[in-house]
């Protein structure tokens, strides 16, 4: 398999899109565009700090339970990043403890955290940001394709949890939430996809 397009950030084997953990984050996070830009402000700071952190500390992380570091690494910054987001709006982050808790597990599945040896801190930390800036943009680009149409309005983040600005009023919502489940369904039929042709790929001895 052609190096380059494994490790492209967008659909590359080894980018952030290519595991189940981010298929996760963009069902739970698009629902509502508030949720998008919260996640993305979560996955900025995790992945940066989480990749600065692992670049400067490669050299005494074992190999033996890397990821076990890695994701003890990058669950510190989610805490951090959960304890921000309570001093800013406590009803917002019970909202999305669980989108927050999946970051770290999403790290794992990036570039910097499968090349972590190989990689120069300027580069890993490049590659977090933009692995970060293209997950974060497909979530927030199906939030508002998704919130639209299941709830008649868009909403963004505010201290006392969302604030909703709405546009339509149907009294008979349900076809509209049809949509939108159907709509992640889709997101996570293609993921399971994805995951079965990866298991084939290994079982028939191909290489990845």
């Amino acid at each position: 398999m052609n190096k380059h397009l494994e490790a492209h950030p967008f659909w590359g084997s080894q980018g952030p899109l290519f595991s189940l953990s981010s298929g996760a984050l963009l069902v739970l996070a698009s629902p509502r565009l508030a949720f998008a830009l919260i996640t993305v402000l979560a996955l900025i700071f995790i992945y940066v700090l989480s990749a600065v952190v692992s670049l400067c500390a490669k050299k005494i992380i074992p190999r033996a339970g890397r990821y076990l570091i890695l994701i003890f690494i990058a669950g510190f910054f989610s805490s951090v990043f959960a304890l921000i987001l309570s001093l800013a709006s406590p009803l917002l982050v019970l909202e999305l403890n669980i989108i927050i808790l999946l970051v770290p597990v999403s790290f794992i599945n990036t570039s910097v955290s499968k090349n972590l040896d190989t990689l120069a801190p300027d580069d890993g930390l490049y590659e977090a940001v933009l692995e970060a800036m293209i997950l974060g943009g497909l979530i927030t680009a199906l939030a508002l394709i998704r919130e639209p149409f299941s709830y008649g309005a868009l909403s963004i983040p505010g201290r006392q949890g969302i604030i909703e600005w709405a546009f339509a009023d149907s009294e008979n919502p349900y076809f509209s939430h049809l949509i939108s489940t159907i709509a992640g369904g889709f997101i996570v039929l293609g993921y399971a996809v994805a995951l079965a042709r990866k298991i084939r790929k290994k079982n028939s001895g191909a290489e990845e």
